[in-house]
């Protein structure tokens, strides 16, 4: 890399880490009273370990929100829907020991919040 292009990518990594800092959701999440478990391994009922980003439980619902790092500035449907499957799968263990789920895909950098349905189809390839 030359200079120029590590100015720009010092300007671009501190435009998101604000935007980050500054959204309303992740002050929300910063804001929880409850644990917050990052990185927390279960296991589907083929006994195949799963990652959930974060997740954590409060007020009778258990969260899942899955982070993606995506920098185009539009999530197309294609784009959401390549994630749903992912969040079905994480749903469907968690749906074991918890009976309300709310499911998120959060791209911070964007600033993009989007909830997952349990009331919408679930995808075709699952």
């Amino acid at each position: 890399y030359d200079c120029q292009e590590i100015q720009w990518l010092e300007s671009q990594l501190q435009k998101y880490y604000c935007n980050i800092c500054q959204h309303p959701k992740v002050q929300w999440l910063l804001q929880r009273p409850v644990p917050l478990w990052t990185e927390h391994p279960f296991h589907d009922r083929h006994g195949r370990q799963r990652i959930v980003d974060l997740c954590f439980y409060e007020n009778d619902t258990f969260w899942i929100i899955d982070y993606k790092t995506h920098h185009e500035q539009t999530c197309s449907e294609d784009y959401l829907r390549q994630y749903h499957a992912q969040m079905w799968q994480y749903h469907d263990v968690c749906k074991q020991y918890y009976q309300k789920i709310h499911m998120v895909l959060f791209n911070p950098i964007l600033g993009h919040w989007h909830p997952i349905s349990t009331q919408h189809a679930r995808p075709e390839t699952m």
